[in-house]
């Protein structure tokens, strides 16, 4: 139920189905890095259990959810009202993982080597490393915004992968440090060699919103987080106990909600101030949304200037291409006029980003 970075230039890795029937998907960006020196980058994860209508277009339409631009916003789940929800998709809607923030990689094991001692096809891999093949590395996942409340623990996987496959892909094998579980991932072909970016959301409507937007090859994801206080939160038209969900350690969203306030449509709309998806990008440069933990964003396209694009951007006067450090707005569509505004952390290639490279 996780992923997993490399010392290439860019990582998406996507297990369509892995334990359980959950889809995950996770993306991240980094720099190279051949040293024992950790490097650090951005990551954005999400993980949607059997029965989430956000898992696919099908899904969502069969639950009754319409495309909804402006559910981009993140104030709450687009649907308000939960008489609209059957008890067993409110429960799993409660249920999805979305995570993002800093990821720190370096190269060899820097745990105590519980894992290599305990997983021996971890060991037989970083044995037989070579050909192009992921040798053994840490891996920390710092989770800056969570879905979720914080679990209390630290988020440490040590990963080696078999060499590439006949199309590119490259399975990865992640086992925590703990050696408290092992996992599958897949690197898709196409996804090392860019383009890639990775953007950190600096403001929204002029206050600070966590947010983080990555993409490597023609896949990206973006999660924006909940406002950290009570009066940003009111200020963006969120709920203003949604922060509360960080001091619920250990607990359940669903657990979390309902010690927090009682009506289960407050519940909801604290929960759903929240988004995480992915996506890709067609050759024709649409922002397709694939995924979501807000159903009503799948089959919306994450920026554009079609029926169902969700947001535009905007540069300065002047500029056609996006460099390390520039400051972009992005305007999200709906009546709130929602803005924006993101710093790009890492950038190798076009974005292909409508409004910005035309």
């Amino acid at each position: 139920m996780k992923r997993a970075v490399s010392s290439l230039a860019g990582w998406m890795i996507r297990a369509a189905l892995g334990t359980g029937g959950r889809l995950r998907c996770s993306e991240a960006m980094m720099g190279g890095n051949d040293s024992k020196t950790p490097t650090s980058g951005l990551y954005v994860d999400l993980r949607l259990p059997i029965g989430s209508p956000g898992r696919s277009l099908a899904e969502a339409r069969s639950a009754g959810f319409v495309p909804t631009p402006s559910a981009l916003e993140a104030r709450s789940f687009s649907v308000t009202d939960p008489s609209k929800f059957s008890s067993d998709q409110i429960e799993v809607l409660l249920r999805q993982k979305s995570f993002a923030g800093q990821l720190q990689h370096a190269v060899g094991d820097t745990t105590s080597g519980e894992a290599l001692a305990k997983d021996d096809v971890l060991a037989q891999l970083a044995r037989d490393a070579k050909g192009g093949a992921l040798g053994l590395c840490t891996c920390f996942w710092r989770r800056d915004i969570d879905y979720q409340p914080p679990s209390g623990n630290l988020d440490v996987g040590v990963c080696a992968s078999s060499p590439p496959n006949v199309d590119g892909s490259i399975d990865l094998r992640e086992t925590g440090a703990d050696a408290s579980y092992a996992e599958g991932w897949i690197r898709l072909p196409g996804t090392a060699g860019g383009p890639s970016f990775a953007f950190i959301l600096k403001s929204e409507n002029g206050v600070e919103r966590p947010g983080y937007w990555v993409r490597t090859g023609n896949f990206f994801a973006y999660a924006i987080g909940r406002p950290k206080d009570p009066n940003t939160a009111q200020s963006l038209g969120c709920h203003e106990r949604c922060s509360a969900i960080e001091e619920y350690t250990g607990r359940s969203l669903g657990e979390a909600a309902q010690s927090i306030v009682s009506d289960l449509a407050t519940q909801m709309r604290i929960a759903g101030s929240y988004v995480g998806l992915c996506g890709e990008v067609t050759m024709s440069c649409a922002w397709n949304i694939l995924h979501s933990t807000d159903p009503s964003l799948v089959g919306c396209t994450l920026v554009g200037s079609d029926t169902v694009s969700c947001s535009t951007l905007s540069i300065e006067r002047g500029r056609n291409k996006l460099e390390v450090g520039d400051i972009f707005s992005q305007y999200i569509v709906g009546c709130n006029r929602v803005i924006r505004k993101w710093e790009v952390v890492e950038i190798d290639g076009d974005s292909d980003l409508p409004g910005v490279n035309e």
